[in-house]
């Protein structure tokens, strides 16, 4: 899970957290990890 994680911040904005609020912050994580769930099912998709 530590690398998923390392990978989304590096390469979905999630390295510094850019708005204040937990929920918010809740919110930027979450949409940081549904692109990166989008992405993921592109490629396999364009691999099929």
């Amino acid at each position: 899970m530590e690398g998923v994680f390392g990978v989304n911040q590096e390469f979905y904005g999630l390295r510094k957290i850019r708005v204040k609020g937990a929920k918010r912050e809740g919110f930027m994580i979450f949409f940081g990890i549904m692109a990166d769930n989008a992405v993921k099912i592109a490629k396999r998709r364009a691999e099929k």
